[in-house]
């Protein structure tokens, strides 16, 4: 039960939770009714897969209280998990303690609190078999509480390259497929772009490597000062094309395996990972069953 498809974070939030949670198990989603009276009632995005069962009115947004509570329960029933998304604004305080005591016992009951504003339902959320919260000062006044963070968008990293087919894209492209990362490489001799064109480019990326052989005539390297107009880190290799580049301006790597290491160092982000969505879903799964 939550905001969805609308002009809501709780709306984006439960979104793409259910978008993991719906690979392994069937959702069905209980949302407020498009009322028009709000922006926030506007449905912004298509549902999807999903099925939306529009039927109460967001307090915040109508000040009214409806619900079509007996359509409300055949769902619960249908369902093992009954959750709700809990935001102080959306649902009536008279109205939702009774509404859980008319469904308990007829699915598993749990509430996730989006804020801290909680003041007198504190006694209420004894009716639920599980609580989530995202912050440590809610855990620490309600310790039966289960911490669970706010989830963060995971996306796959992207490494760069471009140039006059001088870089070793064959060993930076096996270094990003073992990695699991996506590697793309612009070859000037097939596409070249105007500078403003490759800077922006470049710049939709999280790391330009330019991995280059020794060579006995090598000059300044442009493409170095390119991709560091992007302000993206950039990894350079050892050799004498990048030698009068500042340590303090690019990522300097020996080999494949120091490249690998190094792009792991700056790119890679262990907070992101644990705290992705699919993470998350995967913890709230844990905590269904």
């Amino acid at each position: 039960m939550t905001t969805w498809a609308q002009i809501c974070g709780i709306s984006d939030y439960s979104m793409s939770l259910v978008k993991y949670l719906s690979k392994e198990h069937e959702v069905k989603i209980v949302a407020p009714k498009l009322t028009g009276n709000h922006h926030s009632m506007e449905q912004v995005v298509p549902d999807g897969d999903i099925e939306v069962n529009r039927l109460f009115n967001a307090t915040i947004w109508d000040g009214i209280i409806h619900a079509e509570v007996s359509e409300i329960i055949k769902l619960v029933e249908w369902a093992d998990v009954f959750h709700l998304q809990f935001q102080d604004a959306l649902y009536h305080h008279d109205w939702l303690p009774i509404f859980i005591e008319q469904i308990r016992g007829k699915a598993k009951l749990v509430i996730t609190l989006h804020d801290s504003c909680l003041g007198k339902i504190w006694p209420f959320l004894d009716n639920f078999d599980k609580v989530i919260t995202m912050k440590p000062e809610v855990k620490s006044s309600y310790p039966n509480a289960h911490l669970i963070g706010m989830p963060i968008y995971s996306n796959t990293p992207v490494i760069k390259g471009f140039g006059l087919g001088r870089s070793k894209h064959d060993n930076i492209a096996r270094i990003c497929e073992a990695l699991k990362w996506h590697y793309e490489f612009k070859k000037a001799e097939d596409e070249w772009l105007p500078i403003e064109e490759l800077i922006k480019w470049l710049r939709d990326s999280d790391g330009v490597v330019l991995y280059y052989d020794e060579v006995g005539t090598a000059g300044s390297s442009a493409a170095a000062r390119t991709a560091l107009s992007t302000r993206r880190p950039v990894f350079v290799n050892n050799v004498t094309w990048f030698s009068d580049l500042p340590e303090n301006a690019i990522v300097r790597f020996t080999d494949d395996e120091d490249l690998k290491n190094k792009l792991l160092e700056r790119v890679s982000n262990d907070y992101i990972e644990q705290n992705s969505f699919e993470s998350i879903a995967q913890q709230h799964i844990t905590l269904y069953n």
